[in-house]
């Protein structure tokens, strides 16, 4: 995966095949699904966070491993956690920014770059991204029940999937960063042990 200070890309289908996962592209139709849904939604902001979270350590476990507050919380503690809801509130309001620049794909993309560094200095794991997005459709579906169609169903799973790519992208580009630097601190520190023992 290239990394650049650029909107991530990936080959057309003119091209020579790559390995990298193609950008989810989101239609103006969706677009404005999106905009018109997520007016419904923000009346059950904090709920639809918790209810997220609670999904994704149901159906995988170790995750709790990553989120060290809530590793010992059984699931009904979980459902009352402060802690939780507030997190919640937070990955919502991240939704909520992509949202308002949904006709500003650069905006976004730096969004993620900011929010991908922050994710790695703490030890998370590009995968883990992806499990929050069939969580998400199911915790939203309830508060869209007397409007869900298809239609909204393929513009929010568009939409995180597009959140996805983006933060494993700029994730999988910063680590690969850091180790190039401390391979390369590495390198200046056996240097300097051997000019220091006269092995030069």
């Amino acid at each position: 995966m290239g990394c650049t200070n650029s909107v991530p890309r990936c080959t057309s289908p003119k091209d020579e095949p790559s390995s990298e996962p193609c950008k989810p592209v989101l239609t103006g139709d969706q677009k404005k699904l999106l905009l018109n849904t997520w007016k419904i939604l923000q009346e059950d902001i904090a709920k639809v966070g918790v209810v997220m979270f609670i999904g994704v350590f149901e159906n995988h476990p170790e995750c709790k491993d990553t989120f060290l507050p809530f590793k010992e919380l059984g699931q009904e503690d979980l459902r009352w956690s402060t802690e939780l809801k507030a997190h919640g509130l937070r990955v919502m309001g991240i939704v909520e920014r992509v949202v308002a620049r949904l006709y500003h794909e650069e905006k976004i993309n730096d969004l993620f770059k900011s929010l991908a560094l922050k994710h790695v200095e703490y030890g998370a794991k590009p995968e883990l991204v992806g499990l929050f997005g069939p969580q998400f459709i199911r915790a939203i579906q309830p508060s869209l029940e007397d409007h869900w169609t298809d239609d909204i169903q393929t513009a929010w799973v568009t939409l995180f999937d597009l959140i996805i790519y983006y933060m494993q992208f700029h994730m999988t580009c910063i680590a690969e960063e850091n180790r190039k630097q401390e391979k390369k601190r590495n390198s200046l520190k056996i240097k300097k042990y051997v000019v220091r023992n006269g092995q030069a």
